[in-house]
């Protein structure tokens, strides 16, 4: 458990740091090195996280299937990408690097556009970083490209930023609910807001059929639940409370205002959704999705104090307390925490076969 809080306190302590400087003040050098190491940290753990041995099983038990028999699979560019790095001799621990540099190339990308991205780093820790994207392995690579996309919002065109969200739904077919909501957020022509629905929904449907016929097979079941769902929907619902309350304009998001409104009026209607859905682990899978809201209104959030720089302290200490008790209450009380501790590291050697 130490691991974890020792790269919690680098973040936090650049968290600090940033705070004390204006946008024009901020050095990306440490931030590329700060995003490297989360690549590494995440993608070279060694048996680590509840779902590591369902996908080593994946990676070892689908040696005799072909490149083309992935396409009628659901995720399909999983597992073409599981292909590719078996083809050039890597275990699953090269796997797990590659999509981790996915993860944190997106995170580091959308938390740049942030006022504090140290803080942003930070707000991602207890669930994002240690819990999706070192066990949900598929579902991190799509939020990798969802959050480069949201990275350009107001800036990259709709088209663009739907391609990224339908690149993320090939490793994750439930990503496709972001697509669905930049074009109702973002198309003020409501023929070509029909053409780009059509379009995704195609798309979806011939990329992504199987894996949602296995979704709903898999979800329908009221056995399929997940703990402490309601704890972290709770934890999406406040942020977007306070974005709904506050408004774009006071977290300089005017451009991307339509979008966050949305995502926030979804997480906050996924609490009543507990109450009509048998499984509870669907709600859960699409909250995830959700989880950009805590960055984009905590980590710019201090910025917007009005005493000062110096007053900028107290509010990013308030959040980044309010992190770390979010990661101490999952490494006690997380059903699956045990999964994580201790972190094992994995040697350079086991990245391809000996």
């Amino acid at each position: 458990m130490v691991t974890y809080w020792i790269v919690f306190l680098l973040f936090s302590g650049m968290a600090f740091i940033e705070a004390r400087h204006s946008p024009d003040d901020r050095l990306s050098t440490p931030f590329f090195l700060g995003a490297l190491l989360l690549a590494l940290f995440i993608g070279l753990r060694w048996q680590v996280g509840p779902d590591w041995e369902p996908y080593r099983d994946i990676f070892e038990n689908d040696r005799l299937n072909t490149f083309e028999s992935f396409f009628r699979r659901g995720d399909p560019a999983f597992y073409v990408l599981i292909w590719c790095v078996r083809y050039i001799g890597g275990t699953i621990v090269l796997l797990n690097l590659i999509c981790a540099s996915v993860f944190s190339y997106g995170l580091a990308r959308f938390c740049a556009s942030l006022s504090n991205r140290w803080l942003g780093i930070v707000v991602a820790m207890p669930y994002l970083v240690v819990v999706i994207a070192m066990s949900a392995v598929r579902q991190s690579v799509a939020l990798g490209f969802i959050m480069v996309a949201l990275a350009g919002l107001g800036r990259k065109s709709l088209l663009h930023t739907v391609i990224l969200a339908l690149l993320g739904s090939l490793f994750h077919a439930s990503a496709f609910i972001i697509a669905v909501l930049l074009v109702v957020s973002y198309s003020k022509n409501r023929l070509y807001a029909f053409i780009m629905l059509v379009i995704s929904v195609i798309a979806a449907y011939f990329l992504l059929l199987s894996t949602f016929d296995k979704l709903i097979v898999r979800y329908s079941a009221h056995t399929v639940q997940s703990g402490g769902v309601a704890f972290r929907l709770l934890m999406n619902a406040i942020p977007s409370a306070i974005f709904l309350l506050k408004g774009p304009s006071y977290f300089s998001l005017d451009r991307q205002g339509p979008f966050w409104r949305n995502i926030s009026i979804f997480s906050i209607g996924l609490i009543p959704s507990l109450l009509l859905i048998s499984s509870n682990t669907i709600i859960d899978r699409l909250s995830v999705y959700a989880i950009p809201v805590q960055l984009a209104v905590f980590a710019n959030l201090p910025a917007y104090t009005p005493d000062g720089r110096t007053q900028r302290l107290f509010p990013t200490f308030i959040i980044v307390a309010y992190s770390a008790v979010a990661l101490a209450v999952y490494f006690n009380f997380g059903t699956f925490a045990r999964f994580y501790v201790p972190y094992r590291l994995a040697s350079l050697s086991d990245l391809f076969v000996s």
